[in-house]
């Protein structure tokens, strides 16, 4: 920040005292010649003026001196921090950067964008995953609970490609051909066991998520209950 220099306010004074205690030597002389006396107002707002102008050329053009701001009021004002104009041979291209500036964002938005769809996608699948085998081992419980008299013949491991129900038999025997074939056929690479532990059954089913995340580890689910 410009800090003024104190020279600089007593010439200042000094000039606005001699103007003014010349002010009765101007009017006797005026009057002498016969001609109009000059209002002392008239002279103070002068003054005034002068102070005001110098002022401002201290703030715009960081002058120190009368003699300094009297230099520069003959250039050009500009106002503080604003870059001189270019002309048109200096703003070749300055269209194609702005054009290539804003490409660069949109590319950037697009990929960003196509990300979380795929993201989306992908969480979306093994959400709906998780809720098959939900509904598969709510189901065979269920089965259980109707078939309480033989829960012993539910016990079994499954594994393997998709294997279609064939049906037939004892109804616990039907249940672990519908069970074996939701397992198999709906979920990816997917694998069950039942373990029957008193009243108690216990199902697992795991099954595979790298469809939709690369290297991903098996997701198990497992739900216990007592059936009788």
């Amino acid at each position: 920040m410009y800090r003024y220099d104190s020279r600089d306010w007593l010439v200042m004074y000094a000039r606005m005292r001699l103007q003014l205690d010349g002010e009765g030597s101007r009017r006797a002389i005026a009057k002498s010649q016969g001609g109009t006396e000059i209002p002392i107002a008239l002279v103070s707002l002068a003054v005034a003026f002068a102070t005001v102008v110098f002022y401002r050329c201290v703030a715009v053009h960081g002058k120190r001196t009368a003699s300094q701001c009297d230099a520069a009021a003959v250039t050009p004002l500009r106002s503080p921090g604003r870059a001189p104009f270019l002309s048109i041979s200096q703003q070749r291209g300055v269209s194609l950067l702005e054009v290539m500036i804003a490409v660069l964002v949109l590319a950037v938005g697009i990929l960003g964008a196509a990300s979380l769809q795929l993201n989306a996608i992908r969480y979306s699948a093994s959400a709906g995953y998780s809720t098959q085998a939900s509904l598969i081992a709510s189901d065979l419980l269920d089965r259980m609970r109707a078939n309480s008299a033989s829960l012993e013949n539910y016990a079994a491991s499954i594994e393997g490609d998709c294997t279609r129900s064939k049906g037939g038999g004892n109804i616990a025997v039907r249940d672990l051909a519908d069970f074996t074939e939701a397992v198999t056929c709906y979920l990816p690479r997917s694998t069950g066991a039942i373990v029957i532990s008193g009243d108690r059954a216990t199902i697992s089913i795991s099954w595979s998520e790298a469809r939709t995340v690369a290297d991903a580890e098996d997701t198990r689910f497992v739900v216990s209950s007592v059936v009788r």
